[in-house]
């Protein structure tokens, strides 16, 4: 039997970067069982900047934003992509949690850069 779409998007690379002090999670493709097994597994997710799995689907775990605590949230997705990427949840869910939510389609090109101790994010 071949794999399915979603052991694909499970397999995906996932980063978590420190730079100083400031740290950057990347969850690639990840769906809802695999973002709770790795929050599970231990790993200290903390970040200060996320990259939303799968382009904002709704295939998200409800509880990942309690344990990565992001005040950034990245949404890297295709202007008038036909899959209803970022979901509505999605970006309620990001608002409730108070993450500064930026996205391709929406903003383009998108840079987070530290500045006097704050993050801040360059547009173009």
């Amino acid at each position: 039997k071949p794999p399915s779409q979603d052991q694909f998007n499970d397999a995906s690379l996932v980063l978590r970067i420190t730079v100083g002090q400031r740290r950057l999670l990347f969850l690639g493709d990840l769906g809802q069982e695999a973002q709770r097994q790795l929050a599970n597994s231990g790993t200290d997710l903390h970040a200060d900047v996320l990259k939303v799995a799968h382009h904002g689907s709704a295939d998200q775990w409800p509880e990942l934003l309690d344990r990565v605590r992001p005040s950034v949230g990245l949404i890297g997705v295709g202007a008038k992509n036909t899959h209803g990427h970022p979901t509505r949840s999605l970006l309620a869910s990001l608002e409730e949690h108070s993450v500064a939510t930026l996205r391709t389609d929406l903003h383009g090109d998108i840079a987070v850069v530290e500045r006097d101790g704050r993050l801040r994010a360059s547009v173009r």
